[in-house]
């Protein structure tokens, strides 16, 4: 590795540290109304699963739900333990099999949910109207570039490591 490589790492481990720091500033009260990231996407998965698909379900299974958001199932009994006590989402034991249990949003969960993604839709909209739409454009297609290049990097990785 040259000089100018690890010039180029130390400043992307910069930058990178301090997007992730202003990431969590960012995840404000205005936003985010108390809940952390991962309760937010948790109640965004379950609306989405729910609510959204076709089939027009009200409730999702717990074991499901982890897969859908690829965490894994005792870290997402976590998360719903505190979303329950929040009272933003009901855990029901399935009655035809009493091994499963599903989620629900409560009506509490909803309102909270639509509340902060308006909040964010507002914040995003001054965001695009400052950088305008092409700004906009050329970083999704960095942003992805970056993201596979690291999801290649890592398998690579992984494949030399085991072998």
């Amino acid at each position: 590795m040259d000089n100018n490589q690890k010039k180029y790492i130390r400043k992307l481990k910069k930058e990178m540290s301090l997007m992730w720091g202003k990431k969590h500033r960012m995840k404000s009260e205005f936003v985010n109304m108390g809940l952390t990231s991962l309760e937010l996407f948790t109640l965004q998965q379950i609306y989405e699963a729910t609510e959204i698909n076709l089939h027009k379900k009200d409730k999702i299974y717990v074991s499901d739900l982890a897969k859908r958001m690829e965490i894994l199932p005792p870290s997402l009994s976590r998360v719903l333990r505190g979303l329950e006590k929040k009272g933003l989402v009901k855990r029901k034991v399935d009655q035809l099999n009493r091994r499963n249990v599903y989620v629900l949003l409560s009506r509490e969960g909803k309102e909270v949910l639509f509340t902060c993604s308006e909040r964010m839709d507002y914040l995003l909209s001054r965001i695009v109207a400052e950088m305008g739409h092409q700004d906009i454009d050329k970083l999704f297609e960095l942003w992805k570039n970056l993201t596979t290049n690291f999801e290649q990097q890592v398998a690579l990785l992984e494949r030399e490591g085991k072998e």
